[in-house]
């Protein structure tokens, strides 16, 4: 992981805490579980997209934004819920090939955030 991300990640946690911020769910990393011989796969399909943060809408991440430019703590990127969508997807028919969100257990709300990294 970047040295500026891990410094972004960390603040936005001491962020949320000191101002009490409501509406952060934390990196996509930390919100799924998958069987351990999908890790590499998961991995390899999102990249950095793992740490990513899943707010419930985009006023949440422009606070946490200006907490992190004002105070120069790193980097991050954030996944607003209100702005996602779930879209509809034709996947081939074939025993060989699945869609990756079908092998990650993750809260049902959560699913545009989902759908938009490994969709």
């Amino acid at each position: 992981m970047p040295r500026e991300l891990f410094r972004g990640l960390a603040a936005v946690q001491r962020i949320v805490k000191d101002h009490s911020i409501k509406g952060v769910h934390g990196p996509l990393i930390e919100l799924m579980e998958c069987e351990e011989r999908f890790f590499a796969a998961v991995e390899a399909a999102a990249t950095n997209q793992l740490f990513h943060v899943v707010v419930d809408n985009d006023e949440v991440a422009s606070k946490i934004i200006e907490y992190l430019n004002r105070d120069k703590a790193g980097r991050v990127s954030f996944l607003p819920l209100n702005r996602l969508s779930v879209r509809a997807r034709d996947y081939p028919d074939n025993t060989d090939v699945f869609p990756m969100l079908n092998k990650i257990t993750f809260d049902e709300k959560l699913r545009p955030a989902f759908d938009k990294v490994f969709g």
